[in-house]
């Protein structure tokens, strides 16, 4: 199955313009979904909230740093230092891609204040603890870097990543509700297969009585087994009847009255008819056959 994965990038902004765009084109070419700051250039506290609902759904995180620590929040971190520390509380596969001479670095792309050039170095030693770190000293070097070493986490680290909704040929959830119907069949085939090849209406008639329901009436559980309600279906009367039906319609949405009619269908004892736009429910010969043996059980 074509599996993509989306890779969120997070740098400072305005000074890596160039870095940003290459490091982008680069996780394009390796068929990925690059996300990141591009979003919101001019970030804030409500953004930075936004952004963190894009990381979630990233299945790889880059980092670089160069010259520049960033934009600082009233907590007195970087928007991008924050990023980071999202991404790594996410235990998402996190690479680093650090500045390798930032001595070399142009005057107006580093920081001129001591406190954030502190805060900078900080970071950087932070980044590049217990993280895969690669060393750049140029855009297209960068963008390179990023190449093999994206290729290869993703190879040795495969994420969820995001497969095309036409491509998806079943959910899990409908696999689970598949399996579980074709269980359901399976069992009721193989007891329709016992009564058939016997033929015997007694064992069917015994069939129904030891098979049980429970049921709240009037605040009360009661077990009604499967034969009274076959019987109530085909002929209601005033009293207990038309209440159990009322029960099994109501309950679930009518999802116990509809499985016991299917049951009672697939036994060839009931069968449905259309009647304008009603739908009636008819006892087989069979079910009619059946009807006698246990209302004559009854009296």
């Amino acid at each position: 199955m074509d599996k993509r994965y989306q890779v969120f990038v997070s740098s400072t902004f305005t000074d890596l313009k160039e870095e940003r765009a290459k490091v982008s084109q680069a996780v394009m070419e390796l068929d990925c979904f690059p996300a990141g700051m591009e979003l919101f250039p001019a970030i804030d506290v409500e953004q930075l909230e936004f952004i963190k609902k894009v990381i979630d759904d990233c299945d790889y995180y880059l980092l670089i740093i160069e010259g520049r620590y960033g934009s600082v929040s009233e907590g007195g971190l970087s928007y991008t230092e924050m990023e980071y520390d999202y991404a790594i509380s996410k235990e998402i596969k996190a690479i680093v891609f650090i500045h390798q001479h930032p001595e070399a670095i142009p005057f107006g792309k580093s920081e001129q204040e001591a406190g954030l050039r502190t805060k900078l170095d900080a970071f950087r030693n932070k980044a590049s603890t217990g993280r895969l770190v690669k060393y750049w000293n140029n855009a297209d070097e960068l963008a390179g870097l990023v190449t093999t070493s994206l290729s290869k986490t993703i190879k040795i680290y495969p994420a969820i990543g995001w497969v095309r909704a036409d491509a998806t040929t079943i959910n899990l959830a409908v696999a689970e509700e598949l399996a579980r119907l074709s269980k359901e069949n399976s069992e009721l085939n193989e007891q329709i297969k016992k009564l058939t090849n016997a033929d015997d209406l007694a064992t069917l008639a015994r069939e129904l009585t030891e098979t049980t329901y429970d049921f709240t009436i009037n605040n009360e559980i009661r077990t009604l087994q499967l034969a009274d309600i076959f019987m109530t279906i085909c002929m209601p009367d005033e009293n207990l009847g038309l209440e159990i039906v009322n029960q099994l319609v109501r309950q679930h949405g009518g999802e116990s009255f509809r499985k016991i009619r299917s049951k009672l269908i697939l036994f060839d004892l009931l069968h449905t008819e259309r009647s304008g736009n009603r739908e009636e429910i008819k006892m087989t010969s069979k079910g009619k056959q059946l009807y006698l043996i246990l209302d004559k059980a009854r009296t």
